[in-house]
């Protein structure tokens, strides 16, 4: 498992660089542009979907064939990804959440309850994305899955703009006690999907003929 860990981060290195350097510009310009959350959300979906890039890279160089011949299981190589997808998705929270502080303490408008349930609303952007698409790339491949992989862009596309409509921000004003209960929820739940999206990865890939 520690080589394919390794193999995934120096390919997520090789190819994915860009990745992290539009996350912190994003997050630069959100953390200064006030009340506009779109600079913050939007790479945590992008990010969130570069394991399916790795495993574009890794369809188009063969690496399915040769790892039969490695002392791998099916169940190690979906789980590498997944693992790859958890430690992406906790350093882009971990880098928002330095870059937001930083530019509230700058712009002296630091305020802990805006910050804590803005990082809490990225764990779910930075983890659906994968639970959602890992399972059909697994099932049927990268180029079938981008199928899905569109659809999910959308989606989440479509859910940022909601949340960030008039309609809803004046929603959220009104139940903003129940606030800090949704984000548990929404946590508890983004766990769940995640864990059962693991699991369903490693069913497809362990009966899908390579």
């Amino acid at each position: 498992m520690k080589g394919l860990l390794l193999k995934d981060w120096y390919a997520f290195k090789s190819y994915c660089r860009a990745t992290l350097f539009i996350v912190i510009l994003f997050a630069i310009i959100g953390g200064i542009v006030e009340e506009n959350f779109f600079f913050v959300f939007y790479p945590c979906i992008f990010a969130g979907i570069s394991t399916m890039n790795l495993l574009a890279y890794e369809e188009r160089d063969k690496w399915e064939q040769y790892a039969a011949t490695l002392p791998y299981t099916k169940g190690q190589m979906v789980s590498s990804k997944y693992i790859v997808s958890l430690c992406l998705g906790g350093a882009i929270v971990l880098i928002n959440g330095i870059i937001q502080l930083i530019c509230m303490i700058f712009l002296n408008t630091y305020d802990i309850d805006k910050l804590l349930p803005l990082l809490f609303a990225l764990i779910p952007l930075t983890l659906l994305p994968a639970a959602f698409l890992l399972p059909f790339v697994f099932r049927f491949g990268v180029n079938k899955g981008r199928i899905a992989y569109y659809i999910v862009i959308v989606i989440f596309c479509g859910a940022i703009g909601a949340l960030l409509s008039n309609e809803v921000i004046d929603l959220s004003d009104k139940v903003s006690l129940l606030l800090p209960y949704v984000n548990v929820i929404v946590f508890v739940a983004t766990v769940i999907i995640y864990a059962l999206s693991w699991g369903l990865s490693i069913h497809f890939y362990k009966n899908r003929e390579i």
